[in-house]
């Protein structure tokens, strides 16, 4: 479906970025705009921004910005008319009539295509499996456990030896050589095709929807990687997905176990626990906590027990306190991991492990105080300033409380020095501490983005900038420059479309955004449009700023014109045009 621009504007319109985004990122007001942890890359200080006023975002940290549109298709992984159907339906609107925006339905397109040969590949799999030549990979997988039934579930398959057969298949159904190579699925090179996969038990992975997105590989004998997953594509973000979420969000057990490797999600499923998932050949990230955020509040951790797990299990429980949801820690000891323990003691054993699993919070505490003397002094005092920081960073009020009192008893702590401790590393403080943070990464990060401009660019970024905060400024601006001052294919195209908005009295920069349809230029603008250009000083300051803004860049203009000039009359003109340009004391 592909939609006009009055009806995107309505969608936009109903669809307030601060409302939509708050469902996948918790967000508190920062001045005029909302700032929280970006969902697109980790960190621990909060750098994304969004803008309310503008109805867009911009994460001043990996620099990726845009409208609620662009957030949407980033998040859910939707090409852009998904993302408009995404949001409509949100808002109670109904779809218009298909139009015909060509661009749109190419990129579009190539998505589809690549969901079909997914689609195609997973059946090609699945048969082969099936057949005489599939007899070793389902050895493979009866050996290690699985029934009939639950390869017929998750659609398990076969990769067959031949280095070019899934290449040949799909060429034999009319795909051409550019899209079977955007699938990831096929190497394609002037010395031939190789298939990315052959000779591995293969694992579809599928998106909430059911779409085969990708696959992952595993080798049945020896060598290396022992696990292959697809490459990203059109079609798939690893780090925006997780193996098996398409079944465990009809769960009713109404949380989430979060596992390792895709044999230890089936091992559960199979035993019964439906609300298994993993990550696909990367560690957790922030988007797949928000992910699961859509579906639980609780999400107990099953990685492997040895020393790597352990670690990943630290790592997940930050992140997924930081998305809001609780954590629960389940002890697989003596296995190594839910496939083995599945095994080795059955579903009702490994019931009770989640019955009896730790507080996430705990096991952090666990960690550190393991790694530890506590008879030691100084170790100890270290364990107990650990435990002030670990509590400092709990925001509600009630909730800090109640762990306050628990870690306590839990570990036996002297209550009231840890509450004095408190007091002096609390809450407050830590908002302060972030803040100071937050301001000096910005200016860091302004400073990095500064030296990178040109004087014209920034003067031309500070100008635009400022017509998109206030259109009324336009009026004034036009009197001495026009589009053709602007230096810059990208500069030109976005003040000409300000420009000509700001006629109408009124600049939406969600939409300049949505219209650009490369990704690069859309992230230039998203952090073009979020510069302080107005400063906040009075308004003669402002006047004076903007003022200066046009100075410079009709100066700029009229240098190169001079130097493009050959006519020794037209440079005198030009000349003292420039003269009377540069005594302009205001141009309000």
């Amino acid at each position: 479906m592909y939609y006009s621009d009055d009806f995107l504007d309505e969608v936009r319109m109903n669809s307030d970025i601060v409302d939509v985004i708050s469902s996948y990122v918790k967000l508190k007001r920062n001045g005029n705009g909302y700032v929280g942890l970006c969902p697109f890359h980790s960190e621990k200080t909060p750098s994304f921004h969004v803008t309310p006023s503008k109805q867009m975002y911009y994460c001043f940290g990996c620099h990726d910005g845009g409208s609620v549109f662009t957030f949407i298709q980033k998040i859910e992984n939707f090409n852009f008319p998904e993302a408009v159907e995404f949001l409509a339906k949100r808002a109670n609107m109904s779809l218009p009539e298909e139009s015909n925006n060509q661009k749109l339905k190419q990129e579009s397109g190539i998505r589809d295509q690549i969901l079909e040969i997914n689609k195609l590949a997973g059946l090609y799999f699945y048969n082969i499996l099936k057949s005489e030549k599939g007899s070793r990979g389902l050895k493979y997988l009866t050996d290690r456990g699985l029934t009939k039934e639950t390869i017929v579930s998750f659609g398990l398959g076969l990769s067959d030896r031949y280095k070019d057969d899934l290449y040949r298949y799909l060429k034999s159904k009319g795909y051409s050589d550019d899209i079977i190579s955007q699938s990831g699925l096929v190497k394609i090179k002037e010395s031939g095709a190789l298939d990315y996969f052959w000779d591995r038990v293969m694992f579809p992975i599928f998106n909430e929807r059911g779409n085969v997105i990708a696959f992952g590989g595993r080798i049945m004998g020896k060598g290396e990687p022992k696990y292959l997953n697809s490459p990203e594509t059109k079609a798939f973000n690893k780090r925006r997905n997780l193996f098996a979420l398409n079944i465990a969000k009809k769960s009713k057990r109404g949380n989430i176990i979060l596992c390792e490797g895709y044999m230890d999600v089936i091992s559960l499923h199979q035993a019964g626990f439906d609300n298994a998932v993993a990550s696909l050949g990367t560690a957790f990230t922030p988007e797949q906590a928000s992910l699961i955020k859509r579906y639980a509040d609780v999400v107990y951790t099953s990685y492997d027990s040895d020393g790597a797990g352990q670690s990943a299990t630290l790592k997940a429980i930050d992140l997924l306190r930081d998305a809001g949801i609780k954590s629960r820690v389940i002890d697989l000891k003596p296995y190594k991991d839910p496939d083995e323990f599945i095994k080795g003691e059955g579903n009702e054993s490994f019931e009770r492990r989640m019955e009896n699993a730790r507080n996430g919070f705990f096991f952090v505490l666990d960690v550190k105080r393991n790694n530890l003397n506590l008879s030691d002094p100084d170790e100890k005092t270290e364990f107990d300033n650990y435990v002030c920081m670990r509590l400092g960073t709990i925001e509600d009020v009630v909730e800090r409380e109640n762990y306050t009192s628990a870690t306590c008893k839990e570990y036996g702590l002297d209550e009231r020095t840890i509450r004095e401790k408190l007091s002096n590393i609390g809450p407050e403080l830590q908002k302060q501490k972030i803040a100071k943070q937050q301001r000096e990464e910005r200016i860091v990060l302004d400073r990095e983005r500064r030296n990178k401009l040109s004087l014209m660019d920034e003067l031309q970024n500070l100008l635009i900038t400022a017509i998109v905060d206030d259109a009324s400024i336009y009026t004034a601006v036009s009197k001495y420059i026009s589009v053709d001052d602007f230096e810059g294919d990208l500069y030109k195209k976005i003040a000409g479309i300000v420009f000509e908005q700001a006629k109408e009295g009124n600049v939406n920069a969600a939409r300049i955004i949505d219209s650009i349809s490369d990704d690069e230029e859309r992230t230039a603008v998203s952090g073009m449009f979020n510069t302080n250009a107005l400063g906040d000083g009075d308004i003669e300051v402002r006047q004076k700023a903007i003022t200066d803004y046009v100075i410079g860049i009709k100066t700029k203009s009229l240098e190169k014109e001079i130097g493009e000039v050959k006519d020794f009359s037209e440079i005198i003109k030009l000349e003292q045009t420039m003269d009377e340009i540069k005594k302009i004391k205001n141009i309000f």
